[in-house]
């Protein structure tokens, strides 16, 4: 009873320092940007000068990033205990966790991004808390920069509802607790999230734990209990805290490292695009490859998959998937087709024995086909111009005793699937017997008698051009 009254007493005075102060506002959001672990860090601190060594400081910085040394890591700042709300009086230990040993430089504090303390140990501990100590806090450890920041509520009221002050990802437990001023003092609690009733299905006696939380479980969070005052009991509300299920990687997206069409033969690279939170930088991804379904690669850490020639039998849907180490969270891409296609068929050319095509009537005549590129079973054909008909197949088209009918334009055409390719036409000229005869036996006895009546018409020109002897003058 008598600590009943003194809380009565100290409850209005706090009233009154509230109003004075800023307004009390409805809804504190809690900004968890933590880690997810709940450490157990207690011990003293040793409080520098906060504007002792500013300067120095200040000038290491300044070197550190003139040598490229600036660190790159963020610091993570913890509480324990792990809630971000806690009544007046009671402590708290905060711990910042760096990339390198506390110890050999100061850790800085900061509340509300002033700083508050500087120790020699990684841990800074309020103890009697009052609430001027309400606010946003930050550390930087050495090595690493400023950390995430916490919110830490400092409350007067008769009833609050803890949440933790440390990111919450998505798959992790999330725990809250409803506590009174007096401990044991409140019974038939209820939870509620964005004004619906959510005891039953999470709640315990002490605690309402999710156990697994999704990010569409974030929300306007608060509770409800009887209290007994004054021989009495009152039924009292916390205040409400929104709570936020940050997603711990973005859903992954498969992208394929050319737009081009996939040819056979060449390579395939793969990619599974996602982006890890900046507030869990040491989570550990796997991820996995698939084509219709079937793993072809993973679990491994590498988030490229790589084949150095494609065939038909790579074609299929492809798809990634992401999955964290020591969480119960994977998630998958959207399917993406790949369609692996034959090298079309180019530069087709025909050769022919004897050159050029000239043969002579009854000689063999042999055509020959080939393709510069193209992959694949390739098929070939042989037509003639002004023909329907297929002459025959394969590399090679022969004509045993080539006629005079023979003559023609021929082509072939190569075609392994796809747009078949035609070769340029070549002409083939038949010489039949008789124009050979008259070409080889004909020719030379009209050159004779053509010489023979160039002999004469000479010797005429020349008996004729002469003077007569004796002529006068």
């Amino acid at each position: 009873m008598g600590r009943g009254l003194q809380r009565d007493e100290g409850k209005a005075a706090s009233w009154g320092q509230h109003r004075a102060g800023e307004p009390r506002a409805g809804l504190k959001s809690i900004s968890t940007q933590g880690t997810s672990g709940l450490p157990s860090a207690r011990g003293s601190h040793q409080a520098l000068d906060p504007q002792s060594g500013m300067a120095g400081s200040r000038a290491l910085l300044l070197l550190a990033q003139v040598l490229g040394l600036a660190a790159t890591e963020m610091a993570l700042l913890t509480t324990d205990p792990p809630w971000s709300t806690i009544f007046r009086g009671e402590s708290v230990t905060l711990r910042c966790r760096g990339s390198q040993p506390s110890g050999q430089q100061p850790t800085t504090w900061y509340h509300n991004d002033k700083i508050l303390a500087r120790t020699a140990t990684d841990t800074y501990r309020i103890t009697n808390a009052r609430q001027k100590q309400t606010g946003t806090y930050k550390c930087q450890s050495p090595g690493s920069v400023a950390s995430n920041p916490i919110t830490l509520i400092v409350s007067y009221d008769w009833l609050i509802l803890q949440v933790p002050s440390h990111a919450v990802f998505e798959g992790e437990l999330l725990c809250m607790q409803c506590r009174g001023w007096e401990p044991g003092s409140v019974t038939s609690v209820q939870y509620f999230r964005d004004g619906a009733d959510i005891t039953t299905r999470y709640a315990s006696d002490k605690q309402l734990c999710i156990p697994r939380a999704e990010t569409q479980q974030s929300g306007r969070y608060r509770c409800m209990g009887q209290m007994n005052s004054f021989l009495s009991v009152i039924k009292r509300e916390s205040q409400e805290l929104h709570v936020c299920i940050r997603e711990l990687f973005s859903s992954p997206v498969l992208s394929v490292a050319s737009s081009a069409e996939t040819l056979e033969g060449s390579p395939l690279n793969l990619s599974c695009v996602t982006h890890l939170s900046p507030h869990s930088p040491r989570t550990i991804l796997w991820y996995l490859f698939y084509r219709n379904g079937t793993v072809l690669q993973g679990p491994k850490t590498s988030s490229k998959y790589h084949v150095p020639m494609v065939g038909l039998a790579d074609t299929g849907s492809y798809s990634c998937e992401v999955r964290a180490e020591n969480s119960s969270i994977w998630k998958q891409s959207a399917q993406v087709p790949i369609a692996v296609r034959r090298v079309p068929i180019s530069g087709v050319s025909l050769d022919a024995q004897p050159h050029e095509g000239q043969v002579m009537e009854g000689q063999r005549l042999v055509l020959s086909c080939s393709v510069a590129a193209g992959t694949g079973s390739i098929s070939f054909s042989w037509h003639r111009e002004g023909s329907a008909e297929v002459l025959g197949r394969g590399t090679r088209y022969e004509i045993p005793s080539a006629q005079r009918d023979d003559d023609g334009h021929y082509y072939c055409v190569a075609s392994n699937g796809g747009v078949p390719a035609q070769s340029p036409r070549l002409q083939v000229t038949v010489v039949g017997v008789s124009s050979l005869f008259y070409c080889h036996i004909r020719a030379p006895l009209l050159l004779a008698a053509l010489g023979s009546l160039l002999s004469g018409l000479l010797a005429v020109h020349v008996l004729t051009s002469k003077d007569p002897k004796g002529a006068k003058q």
